[in-house]
């Protein structure tokens, strides 16, 4: 997650108000619960960008939602390879060198 600086005041605290979040990113694991509606409701909270990170086999894929003007997720960009992005912040990332285990 990726939050405003100012919204860390208490890291004590068990949650931050979704204005206070500009990016959720999860992996399939991580999302078993509400697997199907987690994007909605991040969408729903007004949270700007939604990541899902997946293996295509020993690949990295990584799906980038932004939240549409109209509401909800458009549709997203998927970055294979090499993740370069510019929102919410500047990005690069070498995804050819993640979830490499042994052969």
């Amino acid at each position: 997650m990726v939050t405003h600086p100012q919204a860390i005041g208490d890291l004590d605290g068990t949650w931050l108000p979704p204005e206070a979040v500009e990016l959720v990113v999860e992996s399939p694991e991580s999302e078993l619960r509400d697997r199907e509606r987690k994007p909605q409701i991040y969408a729903d909270a007004g949270i700007p960008y939604f990541w899902l990170v997946q293996q295509d086999g020993r690949d990295a894929v990584v799906f980038v939602h932004e939240l549409a003007p109209t509401g909800g997720y458009a549709r997203p960009t998927v970055y294979r390879e090499h993740l370069k992005a510019p929102a919410p912040f500047d990005i690069d990332v070498d995804l050819s060198t993640l979830g490499r285990g042994p052969r």
